[in-house]
């Protein structure tokens, strides 16, 4: 068959319309990529990082405390039911009969916030939370140590649970028992919150 020159004019300029179009599309996606991971994260945490450093301080108090450690439903009024499943395979006293003491925390302050995801669904916030509390004996509950201060990074993933928001998972915590993330998940965190800093 005999290709005309019109054939060849028609394929050239697809081609160079597919051309322009991926180099006009590649300022939009860098603005786009530079909004979602430096801007953004930015002005979300000046708008809502407060409100958010004192739901993860709130939740952190109720999670270590020796009420919710031995009633794991307590921890129901700053979390899911799906954390509480997590909160109850893990919690010392309940797993562990073995163990002779655990760790209770009677306060707990989140600092450092960097906000990644607000919606009206979900929100997605870094924190490095400071824990004051101390090991306790596992029969009697009694202090065995002084108060000390306990220090990590995590990112809270909070839901509207029936009008409340609550957490639901915490990842990029290092002791297995409590961060549920895979590694993908953490690397992004992480690159996201570049924004903040």
């Amino acid at each position: 068959r005999l290709s005309t020159s019109g054939d060849k004019k028609s394929a050239f300029n697809w081609k160079l319309i597919l051309v322009l179009a991926m180099l006009a599309l590649c300022p939009i996606l860098s603005v786009i990529w530079y909004w979602q991971r430096i801007i953004q994260p930015r002005e979300l945490t000046k708008l809502y990082g407060p409100e958010l450093s004192v739901s993860i301080a709130s939740f952190e108090s109720v999670e270590g405390s020796l009420d919710a450690q031995l009633n794991p439903e307590k921890i129901l009024s700053v979390a899911t039911k799906e954390y509480m499943t997590m909160f109850r395979e893990t919690s010392t006293p309940l797993t562990c009969p073995q163990c002779d003491q655990f760790w209770v925390t009677t306060s707990a302050i989140a600092t450092d916030v960097c906000v990644l995801e607000y919606s009206g669904s979900k929100r997605v916030t870094r924190a490095t939370v400071m824990k004051t509390g101390y090991r306790v004996d596992a029969h009697t509950h009694e202090p065995v140590q002084k108060k000390v201060l306990h220090q990590d990074r995590s990112t809270y993933h909070f839901v509207n649970d029936n009008g409340t928001w609550k957490i639901m998972k915490i990842t990029d915590y290092t002791p297995e028992a409590k961060g549920q993330a895979d590694l993908l998940e953490v690397l992004n965190e992480n690159w996201v919150e570049l924004g903040c800093n």
